[in-house]
């Protein structure tokens, strides 16, 4: 019985931790925002509360597309002014390397 409820406390802590990794916290960041400018290594954003943010990306980076009609995507698919979430870690001073880009459908009324 002891061990069922260590077993059970072992793999709630091991959920909480993936719900906080997922949602930006330690480890882990989450930016909204617009992209800027493209680079050869990655692209400049500015985020919806007006951080500007350069991220890097590697051949590690993975891309999809959001909304209803998501699915996968390449880099190739990122564009001056397309608005996007960048989840990753901070590799310097505002720079985050990219995990996850995901192109968001465009804001209403743009």
């Amino acid at each position: 019985m002891k061990h069922l409820i260590a077993l059970a406390v072992i793999v709630s802590m091991l959920g909480a931790a993936s719900f906080v990794y997922a949602r930006g916290g330690k480890g882990a960041s989450g930016y909204t925002g617009t992209i800027s400018t493209l680079g050869s290594a990655g692209f400049a954003m500015t985020t919806d509360d007006g951080k500007e943010l350069k991220v890097l990306c590697n051949a590690n980076t993975k891309f999809q597309t959001g909304g209803k009609d998501g699915g996968p995507a390449t880099a190739k698919d990122i564009r001056e002014g397309a608005h996007v979430t960048v989840q990753g870690g901070i590799s310097g001073d505002k720079q985050v390397m990219a995990t996850m880009v995901t192109i968001l459908p465009a804001k209403k009324g743009k």
